[in-house]
């Protein structure tokens, strides 16, 4: 029922505006940000985000805003075109993105425990997709020496009572051995 071309355009201009602008709006908003596993979790967050993402984004918002001014192709197939292009965009680019920020750094450490010989353990972190990485099972509790533990880097503190050693580190997700006592 919206008889204005502006107005019916506009959301989706918006909105395609702003997943154009997210790598950036990202890098304002991390300053302000107080999780240090978050802030890790972003430490690349543009290698997500690369040429494909702002090319598309460039021109759907193009496309929106042609269709803004443009008499000539019916209404309902520009607002199919304009929709087609949001799934295209939500499916193919932003949810692999936030996928890829949120699951490479646990997937990395997953395939770095593979075939680590010692029990694995998970602690003080939620993640069930480990597991499936490590390809093996994975307990949740206090890692005991002769284990190996999947944590947030900002856990590593807690197990400074203890000696271990770092075996690998990406982004806020570090496997780290419990070493046994001297």
């Amino acid at each position: 029922r919206v008889r204005s071309r502006f107005w019916l355009f506009l959301p989706p201009a918006l909105l395609f505006a702003g997943l154009l602008a997210l790598p950036h709006l990202v890098d304002l908003i991390k300053p302000h940000l107080d999780d240090p596993f978050i802030l890790a979790l972003l430490t690349d967050h543009h290698v997500h985000f690369g040429p494909l993402w702002h090319a598309f984004f460039v021109i759907a918002l193009a496309a929106c805003l042609f269709f803004m001014l443009d008499r000539r192709i019916q209404r309902g197939y520009r607002l199919f075109l304009i929709g087609l292009t949001l799934n295209v965009g939500v499916a193919g680019l932003l949810l692999p993105a936030v996928a890829g920020v949120q699951q490479s750094p646990i997937r990395d450490a997953g395939l770095a425990a593979r075939d680590l010989p010692e029990t694995v353990v998970m602690w003080r972190l939620n993640n069930p997709s480990f597991s499936i990485y490590a390809n093996r099972g994975v307990e949740r509790r206090m890692p005991e020496p002769g284990e190996v533990a999947v944590t947030k880097e900002d856990s590593l503190d807690r197990l400074a009572h203890l000696p271990h050693e770092v075996l690998h580190a990406r982004n806020g997700v570090i496997l780290v051995r419990i070493l046994e006592a001297p």
